[in-house]
């Protein structure tokens, strides 16, 4: 784990629907230009945990502080607003804009002066390997392509830690590579990530930490490599012959 305080942190989930109670006594901090899994089994509790770090769900107790501050309360455009974005597993981007029109519309939204909104836009294409395909329909672009379109304008909102939903879902391995580096770039400039996926194996190569939940607890906490060596992990989770 970095050494210096975290820049997103949460203590004590617990998420309760009715009389079921899905998450307890959830601790998980995210350092300064860190990258963090969240895994687990299905019903485990990582895509409520997940949720609650982005403001999509209130917990039934616990706090989730961001840079010291309590943001519990906070939805997600005020968590925006802060520094804490989320990018969805669903696709965000304007079907009937081009792939500059797109970036543009964002920055309009952020009061981007109309004079540079246009050089703004282009380089927030080219640092996501898009600026040869600016002035092409977003629906013409390949899934891949999509997800680093909806990076560039979520860079737009200049996040200190973004959360990341299946952000390897329905893309091909070539593309799940072009993705891990343009993640590993984003925690060279200062942000951090968060990531929640089912694809274990990329997801731990992608992360300095993760954390895996069973049953609405943290089972585990750690690098991959100690993830991957625990014994409980491979026993309710990962099986006896994962290899990262």
């Amino acid at each position: 784990m970095s050494t210096a305080a975290p820049l997103l942190e949460a203590r004590g989930l617990a998420k309760r629907y009715r009389k079921r109670l899905v998450l307890e006594g959830v601790d998980i901090d995210v350092g300064p230009k860190e990258t963090v899994g969240l895994l687990g089994p299905n019903g485990a509790g990582k895509s409520t945990s997940f949720g609650i770090l982005a403001g999509l769900l209130r917990p039934t107790a616990g706090s989730v502080f961001y840079a010291g501050r309590d943001i519990t309360a906070l939805p997600v455009d005020e968590r925006a607003r802060l520094g804490v974005c989320l990018l969805p597993q669903e696709r965000s981007v304007f079907a009937t804009l081009s792939v500059i029109d797109n970036v543009k519309a964002v920055l309009e939204l952020q009061n981007e002066p109309a004079a540079t909104i246009s050089d703004k836009a282009y380089s927030y294409l080219e640092d996501m390997g898009l600026g040869d395909l600016a002035l092409q329909a977003a629906t013409s672009l390949s899934g891949g392509e999509l997800r680093r379109l909806e990076i560039a304008r979520t860079l737009v909102l200049r996040p200190q830690v973004l959360l990341l939903d299946e952000p390897f879902a329905a893309i091909d391995p070539i593309t799940v590579g072009e993705l891990k580096e343009v993640m590993a770039r984003l925690c060279a400039d200062g942000i951090s990530l968060v990531i929640s996926d089912h694809n274990v194996r990329e997801t731990l190569a992608a992360c300095d930490r993760g954390y895996i939940l069973l049953e609405g607890k943290v089972l585990c906490a750690g690098t991959p490599d100690e993830l991957a060596a625990d014994q409980r992990v491979r026993d309710s989770y990962l099986g006896k012959d994962f290899v990262i």
